[in-house]
């Protein structure tokens, strides 16, 4: 399967991002049980309706953005509960961890440039077709 550099590219960002998507969902699930569990936290009804848009505005936005994060998220724990030790470790290293000198990885991990790359784009295939990217063939 040829992917698309761009796309490719977009998966990667998504996967060096991962480390902050899981602090922030859990900061935000946090946040929500305390302010649900907050009695005082009342709304006030006397609100201006152009303050009451920008925070449906507001809302809408971070719901969407908590929405993909929370799809990346999941799709990366799928795929890291079935992936083989190298897998994780290669994840750990690249992208969690952000060692991005292939040299060191190779060096770490003790395989291969070309297991390096091809760990690598195995990775982002399985994380696109996880999130409906690319199809399963």
């Amino acid at each position: 399967m040829i992917v698309n550099k761009n796309v490719f590219r977009y998966i990667e960002y998504e996967l060096f991002r991962y480390p902050k998507y899981l602090k922030e969902l859990e900061k935000n699930i946090k946040n929500l049980n305390e302010n649900f569990s907050d009695k005082d936290n009342l709304v006030n009804t006397n609100f201006d309706l152009e303050h009451t848009n920008k925070c449906k505005q507001n809302s809408y936005f971070t719901l969407n953005k908590l929405e993909n994060m929370e799809r990346i998220v999941t799709a990366v724990n799928f795929f890291l509960e079935g992936a083989t030790e190298l897998q994780r470790e290669f994840f750990k290293l690249y992208y969690m961890n952000k060692v991005t000198n292939k040299y060191e990885i190779c060096d770490r991990l003790h395989i291969s440039e070309s297991t390096f790359f091809r760990t690598k784009r195995h990775i982002v295939r399985s994380i696109g077709i996880e999130l409906g990217i690319f199809d399963n063939t």
